[in-house]
């Protein structure tokens, strides 16, 4: 994400663009919507688990939270004025993404970052 990506609303992300008029279209529109975002998320959570060396069990979670936090930090950004502000909202959502992509099973936000948590036995 970048100053360029914001400005190329033509070209750029069209979930971004047009998640709102998707949501006004109808439920035919949106389960279509729908169909085709799953085979995003399908993809990213395939590599997550072969590239990234993730467990299968958090892939998806993992590729449906990059895919929300990318998506609206792009709509946010799109949407205010201060040159400042946009820079901040990328910024952040290029770092939740970062964290996102950090392969280190559960983790638990605590002040001054992240740690990680045991997982359960079982």
């Amino acid at each position: 994400m970048s100053l360029d990506h914001r400005d190329d609303v033509a070209g750029g992300c069209p979930s971004a663009a047009l998640l709102d008029e998707i949501a006004r279209q109808g439920a035919e529109v949106a389960t279509a919507y729908q169909s085709g975002v799953a085979v995003i998320i399908d993809e990213i959570a395939l590599r997550l688990t072969s590239d990234w060396s993730f467990d299968s069990s958090v892939s998806t979670t993992r590729a449906v939270g990059l895919m929300t936090v990318l998506m609206s930090s792009l709509q946010l950004a799109r949407a205010v004025a201060d040159e400042k502000v946009v820079q901040q909202v990328l910024t952040a959502g290029i770092e939740n993404a970062r964290v996102l992509m950090t392969n280190v099973g559960h983790r638990d936000v605590v002040r001054g970052g992240l740690r990680p948590v045991p997982k359960p036995t079982t």
